[in-house]
């Protein structure tokens, strides 16, 4: 998960002729590397975000062939979470793949996101540093995250949002005539699209709507007598998703003149 540096500093004695640093957590259950040298800074690395430590100091004096120790003295330093950086990015129709930086520190990291339909935010907890979220076309999605240290029981502090317009995904019909009221619908395949419910109506009411499943597939025989328009829904469905997608940029009906 990477780590934290940080520069040390103590008092500088004219008499000392050396300084040994060395860190340790506010548990004292682990102790650092043990940095010794003439100058009083030093640069501490591979520390924890979301941790206390303990930084030590003590002075060396060399007189002759003898090294004197003085006491040591201690400064407490909290590591704070970093906020990771987040980046979000459309991936297909019905999928936006979030990806961020790792955290020093971080157990895990915690997605919050709504939508411009559902103001209702939705919160995931990710151990990875991507995620891939199942959304619905034709909304803005609205995303950001933190990362957590629960066994510390600290978080940093949520990023930004960023925001992904989903279009509409666009359906495309055509009607072929096959034989005597008899045609042939096809439409676009739509990726990831699990089941196609075409609504087919022939009258502007409706009155008379039926509803044809069909699979994954993209064509649709029908026979048509008496009828010289035809009115066409097609409602999606995906996978990770629990609503019913609809064709087009409303759920309104498109009017076609039969050949």
């Amino acid at each position: 998960m990477g780590s934290t540096n940080i520069k040390a500093t103590c008092n500088k004695n004219g008499n000392a002729t050396g300084y040994l640093v060395q860190p340790k957590n506010e548990n004292i259950d682990y102790w650092g590397k043990v940095y010794t040298g003439k100058t009083n800074t030093r640069t501490i690395t591979g520390l924890k975000g979301g941790t206390t430590y303990l930084i030590d100091f003590q002075e060396i004096r060399k007189v002759g062939s003898y090294t004197y120790y003085g006491p040591w003295t201690s400064v407490s330093v909290y590591i704070p979470l970093a906020t990771p950086t987040l980046t979000a990015k459309k991936i297909n129709n019905t999928q936006v793949k979030l990806s961020w930086n790792a955290v020093p520190g971080a157990e895990d990291y915690e997605i919050s996101y709504y939508d411009s339909v559902n103001y209702t935010s939705t919160t995931e907890r990710v151990k990875a540093t991507t995620d891939t979220i199942d959304v619905i076309p034709g909304r803005t999605y609205y995303f950001r995250i933190r990362s957590k240290n629960w066994s510390g029981n600290v978080s940093s502090s949520y990023t930004a949002y960023k925001s992904v317009s989903m279009p509409a995904i666009k359906i495309t019909y055509k009607i072929r005539k096959i034989g005597y009221g008899k045609y042939q619908i096809t439409w676009n395949k739509v990726p990831r699209c699990l089941l196609y419910n075409l609504h087919v109506s022939f009258n502007a009411s409706h009155s008379d709507e039926s509803t044809v499943t069909y699979g994954s597939g993209d064509k649709l025989g029908i026979t048509v007598y008496g009828h010289g328009e035809i009115y066409l829904k097609m409602e999606m469905v995906f996978a990770g998703i629990d609503t019913g997608i609809w064709g087009g940029d409303t759920n309104s009906y498109l009017h076609i003149y039969l050949p």
